[in-house]
């Protein structure tokens, strides 16, 4: 849901939702959501703006669930704003041939098939 959460905000505060565009939700306790965000710089503009509460209204307009927010520095780039980046495979990976997830399973945890469920 916090796509959704963030989409919100936008809705609601472009600034707010530029303090939170990179962050993450890092824990639910005792009615506190804690949301990490990778820059100290913004925890403090979060927290000296208003911007908190501003998050908090989204939370329960969109999941219904009233909490307060505590923002909290990560020093991490969320998945978000993370550059995907190909897995290549290097030059001394060994090569394998494509194999099951159950030939992989045997071979390299010496698995053992134990039945097959049928389908009726």
């Amino acid at each position: 849901m916090w796509p959704a959460v963030l989409e919100a905000l936008k809705v609601m505060s472009r600034v707010a939702w530029l303090v939170f565009s990179d962050s993450v939700p890092l824990s639910l306790s005792d009615g506190t959501l804690a949301v990490g965000v990778p820059e100290e710089a913004k925890v403090n503009n979060a927290r000296s703006s208003g911007h908190t509460e501003r998050l908090r209204q989204v939370v329960l307009d969109v999941v219904h669930l009233d909490v307060s927010v505590d923002v909290v520095a990560t020093g991490i780039q969320s998945p978000a704003s993370t550059p995907v980046v190909a897995d290549v495979p290097s030059p001394d990976d060994d090569v394998h041939d494509e194999v099951s997830g159950e030939e992989l399973l045997k071979r390299e945890l010496g698995a053992t098939v134990i039945g097959e469920i049928e389908q009726g």
